[in-house]
């Protein structure tokens, strides 16, 4: 059995989200073209993606015209920022927070008539962008080697690239000590580079492999495999897991994995999977396969909101449910497989890669089931009058088409697509949850009462559940803007959203059962909003929340609901 020790500090750093973050909103509904001056981080995958949302990375502008500039996270010097003001671009600054307070330490001292030592890479983008604010002689070294060459100075500033080894820095600064009689020193390691330094140090004694994740060109990460290779293990640098070659990590017992702060989780996730088939043998693959396929294809969602739909109908006291449940089923399966189909294929590629690869190895299958489904829905629903079909249209072909351009290029209030609409996703998806397991069995029963208490609850649920995975998503660093309430209000709000939701559905169902309002098969809904609540806490902090598991255990709430609720109901009567 292989045991995979993944570094906590692994994964995007803030500053590279942040500049990602910028540069999607800076794009999003524009018709004048989006550039970055030069590569915005430095991964390839990341690249692709930000390329097909129509960013890309220009090193001369003097080939382009008009447009809007992004300065990506390693920042620039003042005389090009001027130079592209001079030419009219309009500029938004993704420069991370962390390179800009270098930036202006250098400026500071070397005002006070300090010369100004680096200790980096001299030909780096965030170096060469430093030695921009220095008006003072300016030397770049990369270690302290470099420290017996350096001119004869009263006084020096020393600053180091951030994403500079801190043992390497702090030999140099003891050796720039003994040399000169006064060296202010700043302290411009970031946080995020010193941390995963010294867990890979520390990881790398534990393991027998490690496994660095990153772009090949990317500074901090070949920093991090030289880091763990000095530490006398055996290192093995990858940009994805198509790099891995297990032939060469057989036999070992103990594997590390960490990661570059331009490396996104899920790309960490797609190399930790594989690694993990080491240890996995063939009777569980075929299991696991059959179960990834069920979740995947999206029939598990789709069977477990019919069984939540059929509780809500006995709710609302109606007998005849089987048709109805057909027309649940088949909206929820459809519109689901329809709205991942539909999707741009590179966002979807480098956001959720897995799922991705899974749609496109059985694309001409769930193209089918989607669109039978859809068909055989939309057939049924015709049998229960005018409302019923017509709902049950808009919300498979709204669903579907979220994140179509419905207008061709065309902006309506600023609006290409539905996802433009900020905080549209957990609204719109709640929303179509109500219509199709309350309205649509509401407006199809010849006798219905009580709808008020099953159309809130799921109201609520449906939104507890879309959160939890915009969470996941970002914990995950996967690409997402403000169509998630989470993206505009922050992880944290969102997270104390949910809690509130959950404390309101809790008084209101008990509320509801004091006054005689309910019966006692409100308890089935309490212990599902029990179970979110412990998956609140355990499940969206677990290793496997970027795997099929995290879907499968989250909507396993509306089995526990919908079984529930209809068993109480049953023995009640």
């Amino acid at each position: 059995m292989v045991e995979i020790k993944v570094a906590k500090t692994s994964g995007f750093c803030w500053g590279v989200k942040r500049a990602i973050d910028i540069s999607l909103e800076t794009a999003r509904g524009k018709s004048e073209p989006t550039y970055t001056l030069g590569p915005l981080i430095h991964n390839p995958q990341l690249i692709t993606l930000l390329e097909s949302n129509k960013i890309h990375a220009i090193d001369d502008i003097g080939r382009i015209e008009g447009g809007q500039i992004i300065i990506r996270t390693h920042g620039i010097t003042p005389q090009k920022r001027k130079e592209i003001k001079s030419k009219g671009f309009s500029i938004k600054d993704a420069t991370c927070p962390l390179v800009a307070r270098v930036q202006g330490l250098i400026k500071k001292y070397s005002k006070k008539g300090y010369p100004i030592v680096i200790i980096g890479d001299e030909n780096h983008a965030e170096v060469k962008g430093l030695k921009g604010f220095a008006e003072t002689p300016v030397h770049v070294i990369e270690s302290s080697m470099g420290v017996a060459g350096l001119p004869e100075y009263e006084k020096v500033f020393v600053a180091a690239q951030t994403t500079c080894d801190v043992v390497t820095y702090a030999e140099a600064v003891g050796k720039l000590k003994n040399k000169y009689n006064s060296v202010e020193v700043g302290d411009t390691v970031c946080d995020a580079t010193s941390d995963r330094q010294s867990e890979a140090i520390k990881l790398a004694a534990e393991v027998d492999v490690m496994v660095v994740v990153g772009g090949r060109n990317s500074a901090n990460t070949a920093r991090l495999a030289s880091i763990a290779k000095k530490c006398g293990t055996k290192t093995f640098h990858v940009e994805t897991d198509e790099d891995l070659n297990l032939f060469q990590l057989s036999g070992s017992k103990t594997i590390g994995v960490t990661a570059g702060a331009s490396t996104p989780n899920w790309m960490i996730d797609r190399v930790v999977e594989k690694l993990k088939t080491l240890s996995r043998p063939q009777s569980f693959l075929y299991l696991y396969d059959s179960l990834r396929f069920i979740v995947k294809s999206n029939i598990y969602i789709a069977f477990a909101g019919t069984v939540f739909a059929i509780s809500n109908m006995k709710l609302m006291g109606m007998e005849k449910i089987a048709p109805i449940s057909v027309i649940v089923f088949c909206a929820i399966l459809s519109t689901y497989l329809l709205n991942q189909l539909l999707r741009n294929p590179e966002t979807l590629k480098m956001s959720k890669s897995r799922r991705y690869r899974y749609h496109l190895k059985h694309r001409v299958l769930f193209w089918s089931m989607g669109l039978m489904s859809a068909g055989i829905g939309f057939i049924i629903s015709m049998t229960y009058g005018v409302m019923v079909p017509l709902l049950f249209f808009c919300v498979v072909f709204f669903g579907s088409t979220y994140h179509f351009n419905l207008w061709r290029g065309k902006r309506i209030l600023r609006i290409t697509q539905l996802m433009d609409i900020p905080a549209s996703k957990d609204f719109f998806v709640a929303l179509a949850w109500v219509i199709v397991t309350v309205v649509i069995p509401y407006l199809a029963a010849e006798a219905a009462t009580g709808y008020v208490i099953p159309l809130i609850f799921t109201l609520g649920v449906a939104y507890i559940r879309t959160v939890l995975y915009d969470i996941r998503d970002i914990g995950g660093d996967q690409i997402i803007g403000k169509e998630a309430i989470s993206v505009i209000v922050g992880k944290e709000k969102t997270t104390y959203s949910l809690y509130a939701v959950m404390v309101f559905l809790s008084i209101f169902l008990i509320s509801a059962f004091l006054a005689g309002k309910a019966e006692i098969s409100i308890i089935g809904m309490l212990v599902g909003l029990a179970y979110l609540l412990w998956f609140s806490f355990y499940g969206i902090k677990k290793e496997w929340r970027f795997s099929t598991k995290f879907e499968l255990f989250l909507d396993t709430h509306f089995f526990i609901v919908g079984f529930l609720v209809y068993f109480l109901i049953a023995i009640s009567s």
